[in-house]
């Protein structure tokens, strides 16, 4: 993945305290989709561009890889989405109403209701490419949104060719 267009760099090395803490993370790559979102030489200007089937991509079952996948994390190590207790969802900042189309049908798969809070800041900020996450966590932590000892899902997603997950408790990171 590249740092996209928002230059956001983020290096983690150890932690503080055993509070702050990646729980677990699964990523993987979904090369049927990969179709859907290609970068090539711009036929308008000079330079490439980012061609992409967003109808396509957004579609119920591309949309439900994330929630298969992480059923099968929870089959072999058990647990379930709803014993994990997030208090937050971080999905890729593509837009307000895919955000919530990837709850809606991530709640289907899972049968189970996702954290109410969405962590959110494309309606300010745009979509911020694969730093999305980042980002919006940050903006999310410096408005006092998420508290210390808050867990949080985090679901990345890139050009329709990588999905997964990553469960994550934040208590002394700031900004």
């Amino acid at each position: 993945m590249t740092v996209g267009d928002s230059a956001a760099a983020v290096i983690l090395d150890q932690s503080t305290s055993d509070a702050d803490c990646i729980h677990y993370y699964e990523l993987m790559s979904c090369a049927d989709y990969a179709r859907l979102c290609l970068g090539m030489p711009s036929d308008k200007t000079q330079g490439v561009a980012l061609y992409t089937v967003n109808a396509e991509m957004h579609k119920k079952d591309r949309i439900q890889l994330w929630p298969r996948f992480q059923m099968a994390y929870y089959k072999e190590h058990g647990g379930n989405v709803e014993s994990e207790k997030f208090d937050h969802i971080l999905h890729h900042q593509v837009g307000t109403r895919a955000i919530h189309n990837f709850s809606k049908y991530g709640a289907e798969v899972f049968e189970a209701k996702l954290p109410e809070s969405t962590l959110s800041a494309v309606e300010y900020l745009g979509n911020t490419a694969t730093t999305a996450h980042f980002i919006t966590l940050y903006e999310n932590i410096k408005s006092g949104k998420v508290k210390k000892g808050d867990k949080v899902l985090i679901v990345p997603a890139a050009s329709g060719v990588i999905t997964g997950f990553l469960s994550v408790t934040i208590s002394n990171l700031g900004v």
